[in-house]
């Protein structure tokens, strides 16, 4: 049997979904159900598209989410944690502090 071609456009459609639910991101499975493939289908088609698994891009984008907004918005640290489902302020300063280098009010100091 022939090799099927990819379907354009399947990593960007799970892209879509976990964008429009970054605060409740998808599990890798129900992301995969919802674009209409194998788990590791679309394991494999994130790694070779973006050079990441699904799980470390879903935690970028959150995170890139998280600068975006402590850089251009006036919302409290915390809302902003909320926002990206993380309830542990703790937690959320740790996670920008070791993707970022800074912790967020000082992100948000230096308007990056």
């Amino acid at each position: 049997a022939a090799a099927v071609a990819p379907r354009p456009g399947l990593v960007a459609r799970a892209r879509a979904l976990v964008d429009a639910r970054l605060d409740d991101p998808p599990a890798v499975a129900e992301l995969a159900a919802a674009v209409g493939c194998s788990a590791a289908h679309l394991r494999r088609r994130f790694r070779a598209e973006l050079g990441l698994g699904v799980k470390p891009w879903i935690q970028a984008r959150r995170l890139e989410r998280a600068r975006h907004l402590l850089a251009h918005s006036a919302l409290p640290v915390r809302a902003i944690a909320a926002q990206l489902g993380i309830d542990d302020l703790q937690r959320f300063n740790k996670l920008v502090r070791r993707a970022c280098g800074l912790g967020p009010r000082a992100l948000r100091t230096r308007g990056s």
